[in-house]
């Protein structure tokens, strides 16, 4: 690969298309982590520029590295780079451009909107009317509507939408007053000189390492890599990179793929924090968790999940649009666990487990409610959570371990898919009650009103569950 220190002008000064892939994550720069310090850090610069001159001793802003890798172009298109690393800087870096532009027109600085209009759009006799290719920015399909509008000023409530209003608002504001903690204006400078020096110390002074991958790098390594440092990215994020390069090297048409199963994923409710004891973590990498754990019919540790991911997929051989496919119909199923009546009795099943905070148990939920209906018949399926309620609450009751329960469910999902679907409740009735140790024991009758008779069991609402208030299973 070839490193280089590049100026922003550098980046965008002729036609260019910097094409983020399907499988890097979406945008997630926000106001309070990055848009702020990065506003700050650019108003430091213009302050110097304002101070020095265009020619003086200005210092260099580094904004970090991107990774690109050449992407073929024909005719009279633009360039075409692939954004392997780095695509929330240029995101960024193209939202803030387009505010600069806008604030200028908006004030009738003519001269600096033209200058900045070949760093915002490519010109049209390039793009020939191709919405993706107006732009030198490109994201993924999640994102592209949001930043279409705001490259054309929207004021919407998408992320890129924000970032621009944020730009916008302190782009105005320091023209007009200088910094915000500054009461005085500048007397010196007016907010047309202001926004001059402004350009300048953006597209001079601030620069970034682009390196270009040559023909035998390893992508994907150097992205995981890259990606091991600074803001981490979640589990989700790099099995979707993965899968996703896969599904490109194996010939399919990735954003179609995506559109067809992945898309879904980047809903609010995937990305929602998930607490589970004193951790949390992103839902949609919990539930991958879930499901590789029912695939490969074992415990897979949360802190190996991306590197068991890859495992899997290669020993397994099954293509990308296989795994994804797959992805996508547990993946309703494990939504479909949030949306029973109220008051039905899985409702109540999935709210107890919830307030137990038992998460290895689904796995096998997972296995059981992806079985078609026609070959698990709704009251064998509710007869297997009785067992599983039962197990879990009479063990509860009678302060049993939960030790090994990753173990436990992890056999009890081998029973579960061992023979028919329609024999399953028996067979899994049947392993559970034929446990004996004091690890993995069904507590029977005798034990469980020794336990009520003896404990003062309300105190186990201290561990979030109020069994007295429940129907306790006493046999199936």
């Amino acid at each position: 690969m070839k490193a280089d220190t590049v100026e922003l002008l550098g980046l965008f000064e002729t036609d260019v298309r910097y094409l983020v892939p399907i499988f890097q994550r979406n945008y997630k720069w926000d106001q309070d982590v990055h848009w702020g310090p990065l506003w700050t850090d650019l108003c430091n610069v213009a302050e110097d520029v304002l101070e020095l001159g265009e020619t003086g001793e200005v210092v260099d802003h580094f904004l970090g590295a991107i990774v690109c890798e050449q992407l073929p172009a024909f005719g009279r298109d633009a360039k075409a780079i692939s954004v392997i690393d780095g695509q929330q800087r240029l995101t960024t870096l193209a939202i803030f451009l387009a505010a600069l532009q806008s604030v200028c027109n908006e004030r009738g600085y003519d001269e600096d909107a033209d200058y900045l209009q070949p760093s915002v759009r490519n010109k049209e006799s390039v793009v020939r009317g191709r919405l993706a290719h107006r732009y030198q920015v490109w994201p993924n399909p999640a994102d592209r509507v949001g930043f279409v509008a705001a490259m054309e000023g929207g004021d919407g409530d998408s992320r890129p939408e924000r970032g621009l209003r944020y730009f916008k608002t302190q782009i105005a504001r320091w023209l007009d007053v200088g910094q915000e903690d500054d009461p005085f204006d500048d007397l010196v400078n007016t907010p047309q000189e202001r926004a001059a020096a402004l350009i300048t110390a953006v597209m001079r002074y601030v620069k970034l390492v682009k390196i270009d991958l040559e023909p035998n790098d390893n992508a994907q390594l150097i992205f995981e890599t890259l990606n091991g440092r600074g803001e981490r990215l979640t589990d989700a994020d790099l099995i979707r990179n993965a899968l996703f390069r896969q599904a490109d090297q194996e010939g399919f048409d990735a954003e179609q793929l995506y559109r067809d199963q992945w898309a879904p994923f980047d809903a609010v409710r995937w990305s929602a924090q998930v607490a589970h004891g004193r951790h949390q973590r992103d839902r949609l990498s919990m539930y991958l968790n879930h499901w590789l754990s029912m695939q490969e019919r074992g415990e897979v540790q949360s802190s190996v999940l991306f590197r068991s991911f890859k495992e899997y997929v290669k020993s397994s051989g099954v293509g990308a649009d296989i795994v994804a496919k797959d992805i996508a119909h547990y993946g309703n199923v494990f939504n479909s666990f949030e949306e029973h009546t109220t008051n039905s009795r899985e409702w109540w099943f999935f709210r107890r487990l919830a307030e137990m905070d038992l998460i290895t148990v689904y796995p096998v939920l997972l296995y059981l409610y992806g079985v078609p209906t026609e070959a698990l018949p709704a009251q064998k399926l509710l007869r297997c959570l009785d067992a599983i309620e039962s197990f879990l609450v009479r063990r509860l009751i009678t302060r049993a371990t939960t030790r090994n329960y990753g173990t436990i469910f992890i056999d009890v999902l081998k029973t579960a898919a061992e023979g028919a679907p329609a024999d399953v409740d028996t067979r899994i009735i049947e392993f559970m009650a034929g446990k004996t140790s004091d690890a993995d024991r069904w507590p029977g009758d005798d034990e469980l009103t020794s336990a009520v008779l003896n404990t003062n069991i309300y105190k186990l609402k201290q561990s979030g569950v109020d069994p007295v208030s429940r129907t306790v299973v006493v046999g199936c």
